[in-house]
């Protein structure tokens, strides 16, 4: 199969992995929430990519259907916001109306801001990918021989060919024995290798696992990584739970404020909920607060084990010194 990747230059490389972390992002963002009762000309990912790229959706009626496309406010303002909305459906065609009465808006945040995130957390991505290969590259033998003329050069470039098929392999050279045993061999390679770099790799794989967890704790999800503190209780690796779930709420209340409209003003039947995938993250957390509210002094045991230890240690010490007495 044809890898176009492998005939881009290091600039080009960096722009589609940089394209490829932002769909891979943008995927996951898009799946955060779930529609059900939609009409068929409105499709669930399309709203979201909506809400996602342009910080609001419009919907409205274009040759009888309910659609909703690209665009955004425009016309006179009125309590701070304008009063009309415009958007494209590309092969349906375009709406312009009265918020609230031709077309209904809803806000992705409270700020009706795009999410600029996926942008600058692909970016991050992409700079890590660069950093890994070049600790790669730096890790590898990269001894360049030095040749006098360009047969030496045939000869050493066939040698190291024959090398990596796993064939024994020598180069000619004249008095190279002679200036071997005399000092006057000069050292034939530029060396450029640094095995040290291969250890930066485990660092650079500890940063991309705290910068996707930073990512999906923004929406929600409250992902964890290997990197436990060995004196850090349950407790604490869950205390930023209910600080992760405050931009997904707001989000889900503008989506329900949005589709509540929406069925008001078009006569439609439309919910809205966190995806099953959230659905699970916020019940997980629903959880460690039930099992808190049962045992508030619980945790996970660590510290627990530390006392009791502690404990049958002092016992023990008074029950010897009771035996010699």
């Amino acid at each position: 199969m044809f890898n176009p990747y492998d005939k881009m230059k290091p600039k080009q490389k960096k722009k589609f992995e940089e394209a490829l972390h932002f769909n891979n992002l943008y995927n996951a963002r898009v799946s955060m929430f779930a529609y059900d009762g939609l009409p068929d000309t409105l499709k669930p990912e399309f709203i979201e990519g909506m809400f996602i790229t342009q910080g609001t959706c419009g919907v409205g009626i274009i040759n009888g259907g309910l659609y909703t496309g690209v665009g955004g406010y425009c016309g006179n303002i009125v309590n701070f916001v304008p009063e009309e909305y415009q958007f494209t459906n590309v092969g349906v065609g375009e709406l312009r109306g009265k918020v609230g009465k031709d077309i209904v808006v809803g806000w992705n945040d409270a700020t009706a801001s795009p999410d600029w995130n996926l942008l600058q957390y692909a970016s991050i991505f992409t700079e890590i990918d660069v950093s890994e290969r070049l600790n790669v590259l730096f890790a590898r033998l990269l001894r360049i021989p030095k040749v006098g003329d360009n047969k030496e050069r045939k000869a050493i470039e066939d040698a190291i060919l024959d090398l990596l098929e796993g064939r024994p392999t020598a180069v000619t050279s004249p008095n190279v024995l002679s200036n071997y045993i005399e000092g006057k061999e000069d050292n034939k390679f530029l060396d450029l290798a640094d095995d040290n770099k291969i250890d930066k790799l485990q660092y650079l794989n500890q940063y991309r696992d705290n910068v996707l967890k930073r990512f999906f704790t923004l929406y929600g999800q409250g992902m964890q990584n290997t990197a436990k503190l060995a004196q850090q209780t349950t407790d604490e690796l869950h205390g930023n739970d209910g600080v992760s779930m405050i931009l997904p709420l707001q989000m889900l209340k503008k989506r329900e404020d949005w589709v509540k409209e929406v069925n008001s003003v078009f006569g439609t039947n439309i919910t809205v909920d966190f995806s099953e995938a959230w659905q699970v993250s916020e019940a997980e957390m629903e959880a460690v607060d039930e099992a808190k509210e049962v045992n508030p002094d619980s945790n996970d045991g660590s510290d627990n084990d530390s006392d009791n230890d502690d404990t049958n240690d002092d016992t023990k010490g008074e029950k010897e010194g009771d035996d010699n007495a």
